[in-house]
């Protein structure tokens, strides 16, 4: 007497529906996040479509351009290759240093924010950090052969 003994319940069967189930798995999380991808380039776009429309508008009204402390990060990120948290961590390194006191320099120069108010925003520093990150920009830059004027 032979028995009948359906595929699906052999061990090939069983291995050929569980890699046709991770399969179609893997396709939905593939659909996922790209589904997820374009939404966040879409985002991407909105937001700078809202800046450009802001900068029309203040141009259009006749309000100047004013720096604010993200901008200037946002440029010593882009201009030394760091990230943001990278500029709030610890460490000294010496191309971070520089990046700190680039921003330093140009947030006390462009921006109202205080001494205090700079420290806070780039990792809880204190106010004489940032004093000395202001005063040693120019030093250094002069050193490289660009004078900087002072900061008020």
């Amino acid at each position: 007497m032979a028995f009948m003994v359906a595929y699906r319940n052999t061990v090939a069967g069983s291995q050929d529906i569980l890699s046709k189930r991770l399969a179609a798995e893997r396709e939905r999380r593939k659909e996922a996040e790209r589904i997820a991808w374009e939404a966040r380039i879409a985002q991407v776009r909105v937001a700078e479509e809202r800046r450009a429309a802001v900068t029309e508008a203040r141009k259009a009204a006749g309000v100047p351009f004013r720096h604010t402390y993200r901008s200037i990060e946002e440029r010593a990120m882009k201009l030394f290759r760091v990230t943001r948290s990278e500029l709030n961590s610890n460490r000294r390194n010496r191309e971070l240093v520089f990046a700190r006191q680039f921003i330093m320099y140009w947030a006390c120069r462009l921006t109202a924010l205080s001494l205090p108010q700079i420290g806070k925003l780039m990792g809880g520093r204190d106010h004489t950090t940032s004093m000395h990150g202001r005063d040693v920009y120019p030093v250094k830059r002069a050193k490289m052969g660009r004078y900087l004027r002072g900061v008020r």
